[in-house]
């Protein structure tokens, strides 16, 4: 095996730990809190890029906090992160990695996806923090869901997040969903399902104007 195939060889294991490609893939406490500073500092780029907001006093809690404390103007805030992933997806995708006579065993795995799925876990997402927060007696402020391993459109997120009907939350004040970088896009793009209204509505901005 030539240096290059074995350096592809360990990208691609790190990558599919899970069984699924994703490169937010985390197997110990200090891996998740470092993929989750670097999807904040992303939402913040947007922040800072499409509202000129500056979330300050930055610091990340432990439970039963949510996972960052923050300033935003006068404002104390909250913010949860959660990845959009689908545990089904992660099973079936560990199971192809565990059978070498698989022919996609060592290769990056995707999925087709349709709008019934997307909603359906979108949904399941946030209705997990809330009962989880619910327990907790916490208020999280900002729930930022982010995806890296799910195959999705921009086009194919934009009408289906549009169609989302948000469920009733009380320990949840707003959500924003945060997707992989796209060329075509400044920042990384971002849809809110339901707005604080110290940062308002956002949208994925297109480079095309």
């Amino acid at each position: 095996m030539s240096g290059d195939d074995a350096a592809r060889e360990t990208i691609i294991d790190r990558i599919n730990m899970r069984g699924i490609a994703g490169i937010a893939s985390s197997e110990t406490e200090e891996e998740k809190a470092r993929v989750e500073r670097s999807q904040l500092g992303k939402f913040q780029e947007t922040l800072r890029y499409v509202r000129g907001l500056e979330l300050s006093f930055l610091r990340q809690e432990h439970p039963p906090l949510p996972d960052f404390s923050c300033k935003l103007g006068v404002d104390n805030l909250f913010i949860e992160l959660t990845e959009f992933i689908d545990p089904k997806l992660v099973m079936r995708a560990k199971h192809i990695r565990a059978d070498h006579k698989e022919p996609l065993h060592k290769e990056p795995l995707w999925f087709d996806t349709n709008r019934e799925w997307f909603e359906s876990l979108l949904k399941q997402t946030i209705l997990k923090k809330e009962e989880k927060y619910q327990k907790r007696k916490h208020q999280i402020d900002i729930l930022l869901i982010y995806n890296e391993a799910v195959q999705v459109g921009i086009e194919d997120t934009n009408n289906w997040i549009g169609d989302f009907k948000m469920p009733s939350t009380r320990a949840i004040k707003s959500v924003y969903f945060q997707s992989w970088y796209h060329p075509g896009y400044e920042r990384y793009p971002t849809w809110s399902l339901d707005e604080l209204p110290q940062i308002g509505k956002i949208r994925p901005q297109s480079k095309r104007g």
